[in-house]
């Protein structure tokens, strides 16, 4: 019998590890397309919430592997072009350095979910997401290019928020619905989902509400 739930233990284990990997490579795939030169921009609010669930349930180790997987990952549909304008050796970095900033974010996100409270654990995704935009922007020579905000410029009322926070406004709200749908689903937790809520409809209402004065 002892031997029976051992190799039950270790099956279930091996299949939530399959699982949480699965769910990296969907989240890669979908940041991929949204960091294209042809985004869809309802995949990017999508993007990282499996591997958001996937890290918040993992140890620290596998957040961050989980997380560096996605970002590699995320390169896929701009490899071609980056070698042609660039070369293997800034491929080789930009690939890296995605697959680092992923991998601490993905890290920072399963600290926080246990450390914080739901309410509060929320935010720190996407404040990091739109930190590293931020940062990108102010010390990159090619600025504010490639970050995560440009998959929404089809989005006409969310992109007005530009006017007010610029690319990192974007991409903060964007992922922050990332969030809080991770947490709601991971973590059940109700409360986290109201003030992201409340945030998201007042800036599409602001959004909607500019665009006829634009």
């Amino acid at each position: 019998i002892g031997t029976s739930k051992a190799l039950s233990t270790r099956g279930e284990a091996r299949v939530l590890l399959l699982g949480r990997i699965f769910a990296a490579l969907i989240s890669g795939a979908l940041l991929a397309q949204a960091y294209s030169l042809n985004p869809f921009w309802p995949l990017a609010w999508l993007a990282p919430i499996p591997l958001l669930i996937a890290a918040i349930g993992a140890s620290r180790l596998g957040a961050f592997a989980y997380g560096a997987i996605a970002g590699v990952v995320s390169m896929a549909l701009m490899v071609s072009y980056f070698m042609e304008v660039a070369g293997l050796v800034p491929v080789l970095i930009i690939t890296l350095s995605k697959a680092l900033v992923w991998g601490v974010i993905a890290y920072a996100v399963r600290a926080a979910a246990r450390a914080l409270p739901t309410w509060a654990a929320v935010f720190v995704f996407p404040a990091l997401v739109a930190g590293v935009d931020t940062l990108t922007a102010a010390t990159s020579p090619h600025g504010s290019a490639g970050a995560f905000a440009y998959s929404q410029m089809d989005l006409i009322p969310l992109i007005q928020i530009a006017s007010l926070g610029g690319a990192p406004a974007i991409t903060f709200v964007v992922t922050l619905f990332s969030s809080a749908v991770a947490l709601l689903i991971a973590k059940r937790a109700f409360v986290s989902a109201l003030a992201p809520a409340l945030i998201i409809a007042g800036v599409l209402c602001y959004g909607v509400f500019r665009v006829p004065m634009v």
